[in-house]
């Protein structure tokens, strides 16, 4: 995180700070994505998606599974007009979270 210059200095320390904590978590999901991004050149890991995940974790990083309730609810979210990431926002609604973009 230290080392992205697309994050404001506020949010890198927002989120190192939650990082110390273990109070940072993010949705599976959100790993697919990354991967995904990573792939297709448009984010730089700097490593294969397997241990960049393997790292954040052991660094700290809680993650939140895609429970049966997550899914209905981030279907239900489609059918509202919703044009946030429904799967995303599915989990922030069943874990009490919120998503920090």
């Amino acid at each position: 995180m230290a080392g992205d210059d697309s994050l404001g200095r506020q949010t890198v320390d927002l989120l190192s700070d939650a990082l110390a904590r273990a109070d940072l978590a993010a949705s599976a999901i959100v790993f697919t994505e990354v991967a995904r991004l990573h792939l297709r050149g448009r984010v730089d890991l700097g490593m294969s998606p397997e241990r960049w995940l393997r790292e954040r974790v052991s660094d700290g990083l809680r993650v939140i599974p895609v429970t049966p309730e997550t899914a209905v609810r981030a279907s239900m979210l489609e059918t509202t007009g919703f044009h946030g990431d429904p799967s995303l926002n599915g989990t922030n609604s069943c874990h009490d979270v919120v998503t920090v973009c």
